[in-house]
C-alpha cells in the first residue's frame, strides 16, 4: 500500500522486488533497509545487499504542470572481504548483475508515479574500504516520478 512519501515507497517496493530473486549465499534477512548504506556487525550478518535513502533528489524534466524528479535509491553490497582478492568475486558480480537487470530502464511496480527508473553505476569495489575488509559495491538508482504542483 502507498505511504505519503514516494521515495520511502521506492526504497519499500525495490526491497519486494531484490526479495523475488535469488542470490547464492545471501542470508534470509539479508536484505535491508537504512538510511545510510553502511552496516553494525554487532547487529549485522554479513554479507547483505543494503538499499538506502541517502542521495539528493534531482529536478531532471518539467512539462507544462508537471516535473519529473529522481529520487535516489543506492542499492550496496557489503560483505567481508577477509583480504582474500579472489573468493568470492564471481558471486558478488553476479549479485551486482541480477540487482541492475532487476531494476534499471523500467517502471517500479507498486509505486504509480515512477515512470522509469534509471541506472548509475558506481565502482564495482570500492579500493578504500576493501583495504578496510570490506567488499563494498554499489549502484545508484534514480527513480524518476512525475508528479503535479502545488
Amino acid at each position: 500500500m502507498p505511504g505519503i512519501s514516494v521515495h520511502w515507497d521506492c526504497l519499500q517496493f525495490a526491497k519486494r522486488k531484490l526479495l523475488r530473486k535469488q542470490f547464492d549465499g545471501l542470508p534470509k534477512d539479508g536484505i535491508v533497509i537504512r538510511t545510510l548504506p553502511r552496516v553494525d556487525e554487532k547487529i549485522d550478518g554479513l554479507p547483505i545487499i543494503c538499499i538506502a535513502m541517502y542521495g539528493a533528489e534531482e529536478e531532471v524534466g518539467t512539462l507544462v504542470s508537471t516535473d519529473d524528479i529522481a529520487y535516489p535509491v543506492p542499492i550496496v553490497i557489503i560483505a567481508k572481504s577477509n583480504h582474500d582478492f579472489v573468493a568470492n568475486g564471481e558471486r558478488y558480480l553476479g549479485w551486482r548483475q541480477t540487482i541492475y537487470r532487476a531494476m534499471r530502464n523500467q517502471r517500479l511496480e507498486g509505486v504509480k508515479e515512477i515512470i522509469t527508473v534509471r541506472a548509475r553505476p558506481e565502482v564495482v569495489v570500492d579500493p578504500l574500504l576493501y583495504n578496510m575488509n570490506y567488499h563494498y559495491s554499489g549502484i545508484l538508482f534514480q527513480c524518476v516520478s512525475r508528479e503535479g504542483r502545488g
